[in-house]
C-alpha cells in the first residue's frame, strides 16, 4: 500500500498536499507567482505566460494596468479581479443586494437603507418614512424589510412612504426575506420557543398569510414561479431539511434531509442550492439526489448567492470569497476580502461582478 505524506503544495506535477487533486489552483498559481511576479503554473512547472506585447512577463493577477488581462485598467488588482471599494460605511451593514443599476443594503444601528450605484458614485439613503433592520429584499419596484419591532414594510424603490404589509407577532423574529415581482417572502420563529417557526407571505399591498407553520428553525427562503423553499436547521444535530412548497397548496416536502444547519439558499430552473455547516450542496427540484458542489471547507454564516453559473460564499478558513461551478468543478478564489464583515452582511451578484462588505468597505468585485 502506498501512504501519501502530506506537504505544502507546489508546482511539481505531484499531489503534494495528499487531496487528490494535482497542482491545486489557485494556490500552486501564487507559489508561482511569489517566485516570478507573473508566472503561474503550467504543465507541472511554472511558466510565463503573457508578455501582453512586450519582452518582459506581465503579471496579470495583480498589475493594475493588466488586470486579468492586457490593457484592463484598475485602481487594486488582487489574483486577477479588479477590487474597488465603492464607499465606507460606519455602521452593520445588513442585506446587501443589488437590483437593476444600483445596490441596497442596510445600515442596521441607524435604522436607514443605503444605496450607490452598482458601477460606482455618491452613496446615499433611500428616503423612506419607517426604520429598517436586518433584512432586506428587492424586485425591480420595491424594497421591502423588517423594522425589528413588529412589521414588514414595502417602499418603492426610490423611497416614500412605507406600506405596513403585516404584523409580527411580539418575540417572533425574521430569519430570512425574499421578494418576487408581486409579493414578499420570509422566514422566522421565536428564538428558543418550540413550534413557533412560520413561513409567510404578503402581496404589496398587504395583507399576509401563513404558507406553512411550525418548521423548527427556518433559516433562509428562496422563490420561483411555481413553490416557495425554505432551509430548516431543526435541533441543529444532523437533522436539519431542505423543505419545498407549491403555491396554492398546503403539503410541505422534504427535498433533501439529513443536513448539518441549512441556512442561505437559492434556485435556479432545474435545483436548488444551499449552504450548511459542512458545505455547499443541490438537489433537484422536487427531490432526488443531493449534490455535493463544494466541501473543502465550511462556509461562514449565511452569505451565499447563485448566478446561473457558479456559487459564491465566504470561506470559512481563509475569509475569502470563493466560488464553485453549478455543474460541479473546483472551487477558485474570486477575493480574499471578508475579514470583519458582519454575518449579516450578505453576498450579491449581478452579470458581472460580485459585492460584498468587509472591514467597513462595500466592494465591488470583477470579473466575478
Amino acid at each position: 500500500m502506498c501512504n501519501c505524506h502530506a506537504s505544502l503544495e507546489v508546482c511539481d506535477g505531484k499531489d503534494n498536499d495528499c487531496d487528490g487533486v494535482v497542482d491545486d489552483e489557485p494556490f500552486v498559481d501564487s507559489a508561482c507567482e511569489a517566485v516570478s511576479p507573473g508566472d503561474v503554473c503550467k504543465d507541472g512547472a511554472c511558466a510565463c505566460v503573457t508578455t501582453c506585447g512586450g519582452t518582459a512577463c506581465v503579471d496579470l493577477l495583480h498589475d493594475p494596468e493588466n488586470c486579468g488581462g492586457c490593457g484592463l485598467l484598475c485602481s487594486t488588482c488582487k489574483d486577477a479581479h479588479c477590487v474597488q471599494t465603492l464607499t465606507t460605511v460606519q455602521d452593520i451593514v445588513a442585506s446587501l443586494v443589488v437590483q437593476g443599476d444600483n445596490l441596497y443594503w442596510v445600515n442596521a444601528s441607524a435604522g436607514t437603507i443605503g444605496t450607490i450605484p452598482a458601477a460606482g458614485g455618491a452613496a446615499g439613503t433611500v428616503p423612506t418614512t419607517v426604520r429598517a433592520q436586518y433584512h432586506l429584499a428587492a424586485n425591480p419596484t420595491s424594497l421591502s424589510w423588517w423594522d425589528a419591532y413588529g412589521g414588514i414594510w414595502t417602499a418603492p424603490l426610490t423611497g416614500g412612504g412605507a406600506i405596513r404589509v403585516a404584523t409580527i407577532a411580539n418575540g417572533f423574529s425574521v430569519t430570512a426575506m425574499t421578494m418576487d415581482e408581486a409579493n414578499v417572502y420570509w422566514a422566522g420563529d421565536v428564538p428558543e420557543e418550540t413550534d413557533t417557526g412560520a413561513i409567510m407571505t404578503a402581496p404589496l399591498g398587504g395583507p399576509s398569510k401563513s404558507l406553512a407553520s411550525n418548521p423548527v428553525s427556518p433559516a433562509g427562503i428562496a422563490v420561483d414561479a411555481a413553490n416557495v423553499y425554505w432551509t430548516d436547521q431543526a435541533s441543529g444535530q444532523n437533522d436539519g431539511v431542505v423543505m419545498q412548497l407549491a403555491f396554492g397548496t398546503n403539503a410541505p416536502m422534504a427535498i433533501a434531509s439529513g443536513q448539518t444547519d441549512p441556512v442561505g439558499i437559492a434556485v435556479d430552473a432545474h435545483d436548488v442550492y444551499w449552504v450548511s455547516a459542512t458545505g455547499v450542496f443541490k438537489v433537484p427540484i422536487g427531490g432526488g439526489a443531493i449534490v455535493s458542489l463544494s466541501n473543502a471547507n465550511p462556509p461562514a454564516d449565511p452569505m451565499f448567492a447563485v448566478d446561473g453559473v457558479s456559487a459564491y460564499w465566504i470561506d470559512k478558513g481563509t475569509s475569502a470569497i470563493v466560488k464553485a461551478p453549478l455543474a460541479g468543478g473546483a472551487m477558485v478564489q474570486v477575493a480574499a476580502l471578508m475579514l470583519g464583515a458582519s454575518p449579516q452582511a450578505g453576498l450579491a451578484v449581478d452579470a458581472t461582478s460580485v459585492y460584498g462588505e468587509g472591514g467597513g468597505s462595500i466592494f465591488r468585485v470583477t470579473p466575478k
